[in-house]
This record gives structure tokens, sequence and C-alpha cells, in this order.
């Protein structure tokens, strides 16, 4: 007697091409995304960032991006790379262009950097954003205060005031800011506008 022996039927017993490669990429994905995890836990920066680079490259930051830019962000300033970290950010709001933890890193990284103007369109981004970010815009005002643009300076101060109208440092901050204008008249008639609202 001389037996066949026939082959499974492949199509139950192995997926396609594409689905196995998706099932492989996504195993390797949740390890390497422990893997970030667990770095950083220890705060061990180096591997942390040598992990979410390697997430990056095989395409696993899709639906991570928030936390693997955040993160990957992070471990970069933690070794005072905030050049590096800069660049993580950047790249991150290519893919999420309204997140405001990310454009908040990426503030913080341009005032380590020392970029004041890049810091203030930031600032500026993040407003368009939340118009109403009372903590925003007082970074702003200080911005333009430490690069003596106090005109607009002193435009975001009136926005502060009018969402805290009792805010005494904004107040005190507007009184330097037409100081230094030279218009200290000006600011005397504004201020009394502003407390008789």
């Amino acid at each position: 007697m001389l037996f066949r022996s026939l082959p499974p039927d492949t199509e139950e017993e192995f997926p396609d091409d594409d689905e196995w490669y998706v099932e492989k990429d996504d195993e390797r994905c949740d390890q390497l995304l422990s893997s970030a995890a667990e770095y950083y836990k220890n705060k061990d920066w180096k591997s942390t960032i040598r992990v979410y680079r390697m997430l990056t490259n095989d395409g696993c930051d899709r639906g991570n991006e928030e936390q693997v830019y955040q993160f990957w962000a992070i471990a970069h300033e933690r070794q005072a790379q905030f050049d590096s970290s800069e660049v993580v950010l950047l790249q991150g709001l290519k893919r999420l262009p309204d997140d405001l933890n990310l454009y908040n890193r990426l503030a913080y990284a341009y005032k380590r950097l020392n970029k004041p103007e890049d810091e203030a369109y930031v600032y500026q981004d993040i407003l368009d954003i939340e118009p109403e970010n009372s903590e925003t815009l007082k970074d702003l005002a200080r911005v333009y205060g430490d690069m003596e643009r106090y005109e607009e300076q002193v435009e975001v101060l009136k926005q502060i005031l009018e969402l805290e109208p009792t805010n005494k440092s904004a107040e005190g901050d507007l009184v330097l800011a037409f100081e230094n204008l030279g218009r200290s008249e000006e600011h005397t008639s504004e201020l009394q506008s502003h407390l008789n609202l």
C-alpha cells in the first residue's frame, strides 16, 4: 500500500508573509519597549537612548509616539545632551504636532541651550494650541524680558493680567517693562484702568 503525504492546508497553519512579519515586529517592539522602560527605570540613560533609537528605526514608535519621544528626550537631558534632546523632540513633533508635553520639553531644551528665540517660538506654538495657558504666557513674558523685547513683553503681561487680574508678579513685571521702554506714565494709567476693572 502506498500512502501519499498531502501538505497541510497552508492557509490555516501558516500566516501570510505580511502577517508573519507584523506579528514578529510586534514581538520585537514589545521587547524593545519593555527594555527601554527597564533601562529608564534603572536610570541607565545610555542604554535607554540606544534602545529608543532602535525602537524608532524599527518603526516601533507607532502608537507609542508620546512615550517614546518624551522619555527618549529625557534620557538625553539626563546626559546633559540638550542638543540631542532637541532633535528627538522635533522628530516627535513631526509625528504629534499638537503634543503639549513634547513642546514643553522642547522649550526646556532651548532654555538649557540658551536659545531664547527658539524658546519663544515654542511658547508661541503652545499658545496656538492653548491660548489661555497662563504658565506658558508667564514663560513667554520672561523670555521676552530676557531678550529685552519689552514691547512684546508688555503685550504678554497684559494677557496674563486679563486671565489673572490679581497677579502681583505680572503687575510688577509690567511696571519694569514700561520703565525699560521709558514709558512709566503710560503704565500708571494702564495700571489704574486695570485696577478699576
